[in-house]
């Protein structure tokens, strides 16, 4: 009904206002009361009025039938008319669902296709992913794993090192004792030597000063001896000295000999002297005549190479 009214509508509504009001004209002239064309001049004149009033109303009834199936004949042809068109819409209406059916199924194929290829996109992303997922939990487990074997490497190593670290604490502590201790033997025993040393001392240095102090007095004794000694070689020589006439008064002469044991003398020279040579050789002569020289009162005495002041009084 829509399509027939887009197609006819404006054609139908004109008709439709034409015969209604052909209809309300009829009407309106069929209700109207006419007036008498004659005078009533008896039955002859209202026979005449009756038959000229239904001639009229027939030509009237006949005109409005013809219009009326001149409308509906109309009607008929623009029903006809709608009915082709309806049908050409109908037809035109199926071809277009039927293209939008086929479209309708195409598309549908296409988005099957395109949801075909998204489940198996998501299908192959699902298995990528679930790879990629067992992948990374391997990946995940293998860290956790070499993480826990790293860990327990190094805690291994850790305890092993501190071991090592306490083995070698313990070590270095029994060493430092030891050392201690040796020390402390090292010192006690050093302090012991020090003190028997610094007793040893005492006891060396009291010897040496008894010592020196017999020396000293042995020495003493000895040069007394010793002087003795000189003296008497001394007086030996002079005794066998003779005097030459150039020696004066003030004569000081060194005189260097050479002795074997027995007094025997094997050399003789003159050192530093205030005489001429007269005196020298007379002072060598009086040695040589003195040999053998007096034999010291202590053996201990006894010198190889003597060395003697010649000082005569004259």
């Amino acid at each position: 009904m829509g399509e027939f009214l887009r197609e006819y509508g404006v054609s139908a509504v004109l008709a439709t206002l034409a015969h209604v009001l052909l209809f309300a004209l009829l009407l309106v002239g069929i209700g109207i009361p006419r007036p008498a064309l004659v005078p009533v001049v008896g039955d002859v004149e209202v026979m005449e009025a009756v038959v000229v009033e239904q001639a009229v109303l027939d030509a009237r009834t006949r005109r409005v039938q013809e219009a009326e199936e001149a409308r509906q004949a109309e009607l008929r042809r623009q029903a006809q008319e709608a009915e082709r068109r309806r049908a050409e819409v109908a037809q035109q209406e199926a071809a277009r669902r039927e293209r939008a059916e086929r479209e309708r199924l195409e598309q549908l194929a296409r988005e099957e296709a395109r949801a075909e290829e998204s489940r198996r996109q998501a299908e192959d992303e699902r298995r990528a992913r679930e790879q990629a997922e067992r992948r990374a939990r391997e990946e995940a487990e293998r860290r956790t794993r070499e993480e826990a074997e790293r860990q327990a490497r190094e805690e291994a190593e850790r305890r092993a090192r501190e071991e090592a670290e306490r083995r070698a604490r313990e070590e270095a502590e029994r060493r430092a004792r030891e050392e201690a201790e040796r020390r402390a033997r090292e010192e006690a025993e050093r302090r012991a030597r020090e003190e028997e040393a610094r007793r040893q001392a005492e006891r060396e240095s009291e010897l040496r000063r008894m010592m020196e102090g017999e020396e000293r007095r042995r020495r003493a004794e000895q040069a007394g001896l010793l002087d003795q000694y000189r003296r008497m070689i001394e007086q030996r020589i002079v005794r066998n000295w003779a005097r030459p006439p150039s020696a004066q008064a003030g004569l000081n002469c060194t005189v260097n000999v050479r002795q074997a044991p027995g007094g025997t003398v094997l050399d003789v020279s003159i050192g530093a002297c205030n005489g001429d040579e007269a005196v020298r050789r007379s002072i060598e002569a009086a040695v040589y005549r003195a040999s053998p020289l007096p034999e010291p009162p202590d053996p201990a005495l006894f010198e190889r190479n003597l060395t003697i002041i010649f000082r005569p009084e004259l």
